[in-house]
């Protein structure tokens, strides 16, 4: 399937790197053949044990020795605190092995240097943190039977006037140093490599995070395989896979049920994101089963670094609000382009099929963010609100749009601002190019206003 994706590419991508050429450059780490068993540094697996401190002693032991594997093996091994890997180091869980972190706050202290909803800031330790390391994985025996428990249930929800206060802080450029979380009302993300290089995160189950699941931070050269994540859908801001400003990276054969977006791709929040200016660039998205309670497949809208060449291929999208949603606002900033969509198959939705904005929530600042380059080809939904809806600012168009072979059986539902059941909605879209959009049933022009809730495009 791999060549036949690449034919779907349109011409304005051959500037960007193609598939094959990002794919060849994700090297997976390599370990010595040195074992370091937990339980031989006082880990017991009987569930109710903090088994913590054998789990720092076997890394460290790893870690001294040039590298190896840290094994966990049989039984439940709780865990009050928070693990950091090393250059070199592999945590490996076997068959019918279950790590579960208790929710002791105290554990995750002192507080590290993190990031939150697309801000720095020092706040809880991750449950399982590698930082500026190279070569570093987890990976376990059996999807099914290896599993990671976070223990997200215990956590307080994110709390409004934390978030807002580091907002505020991240806004003003206060100093990183100065914006100090740990003890507050910010949950810590789940698996978090930071600034790291060469990593594998490949075949356990993660359930039960106490905010972001799989959350990759500044690092390159990832690959995230055959992971079963399943966070609470009670519980919000539990999202599945989020890479945030990474680069060269692999999402692929997962199973995603999130209680938030089941892929996001981040950058940064507005003044932080643009102080950083770390782009997301050259990632894979493909043969994924997604489930969520907002968005499948999602970029944004922490999108201030910027967002480039990014290909979801081949997903799957059983139930979600939004199939594809691409989003920011007037006060992001940056760019999102080069955005390749093929081979996706939807079920039915809530909310639309395709939908892109860079005027999310209609917020009202003075860098709105460039939305130019995407590519939709062979997506298949069953039912939808509206089968693709573009809106973008009037002094920024969202420009150079190609629609191939795109499949809505049936918009049957109306919205309160669109109460006529359009299958299309466009607002300030510059160079569309479309061929075989069809919707319930029937071709649909987009020249057409019977078929398109609304269309204009002021240049700027």
């Amino acid at each position: 399937m791999r060549a036949a994706c690449l034919l779907l590419i349109p011409a304005f991508a051959r500037s960007r790197d193609s598939l094959e050429t990002i794919l060849a450059r994700i090297d997976p780490p390599t370990f010595p053949p040195r074992d370091f068993y937990v339980h031989h540094y006082g880990a017991v697996p009987d569930g109710s044990t903090d088994a913590l401190e054998g789990f720092r002693l076997a890394i460290a032991a790893a870690r001294d020795a040039g590298g190896g594997r840290v094994v966990a093996k049989g039984g439940t091994f709780l865990l009050r605190g928070g693990l950091d890997l090393y250059d070199n180091v592999q945590l490996y869980v076997a068959k019918r092995t279950t790590l579960r972190w208790a929710a002791d706050r105290t554990g995750f202290l002192p507080a590290v240097l993190t990031k939150f909803e697309g801000t720095e800031l020092f706040n809880y330790h991750p449950l399982i943190r590698a930082f500026e390391a190279e070569n570093v994985s987890v990976v376990g025996a059996d999807p099914a039977n290896s599993v990671l428990d976070g223990g997200g249930d215990g956590w307080p929800l994110k709390a409004p006037k934390d978030a807002k206060k580091l907002r505020e802080l991240g806004a003003s450029n206060a100093p990183v140093e100065a914006r100090q979380f740990g003890g507050k009302g910010l949950p810590p993300s789940f698996v978090q490599p930071f600034r790291c290089r060469r990593v594998s995160l490949a075949n356990f189950s993660l359930v039960n995070a106490p905010f972001w699941a799989v959350h990759p931070v500044y690092s390159e050269n990832v690959w995230v395989r055959n992971l079963r994540v399943n966070t609470s859908w009670d519980r919000p801001n539990t999202d599945g896979v989020d890479p945030e400003a990474c680069k060269d990276v692999l999402v692929e054969n997962c199973v995603i049920s999130a209680g938030d977006d089941a892929v996001a791709l981040k950058t940064g929040r507005d003044a932080d994101g643009w102080r950083v200016g770390v782009a997301s660039e050259n990632i894979v998205v493909r043969r994924n089963v997604l489930a969520s309670r907002f968005n499948g497949i999602c970029v944004g809208s922490e999108v201030s670094g910027g967002v480039d060449n990014v290909f979801f291929l081949e997903n799957r999208i059983e139930r979600a609000f939004h199939a594809i949603f691409v989003k920011s606002n007037s006060e992001r900033g940056s760019f999102v382009r080069y955005v390749h969509v093929a081979h996706v198959k939807a079920y039915d939705l809530a909310g639309d099929c395709i939908h892109f904005t860079n005027d999310y929530k209609g917020v009202r600042g003075a860098r709105p963010t460039t939305f130019e380059k995407f590519a939709f080809k062979d997506v298949i939904c069953r039912s939808a609100v509206f089968a693709i809806r573009a809106t973008s600012l009037a002094a920024s168009p969202i420009a150079d749009v190609t629609i191939r072979d795109v499949i809505v059986k049936s918009t049957m539902r109306t919205t309160p601002d669109h109460p006529v059941s359009h299958p299309v909605a466009v607002a300030n879209v510059a160079n569309w190019e479309v061929a075989n959009l069809r919707v319930n049933g029937q071709a649909v022009d987009l020249s057409n206003r019977a078929t398109v809730a609304y269309r204009k495009y002021t240049p700027s």
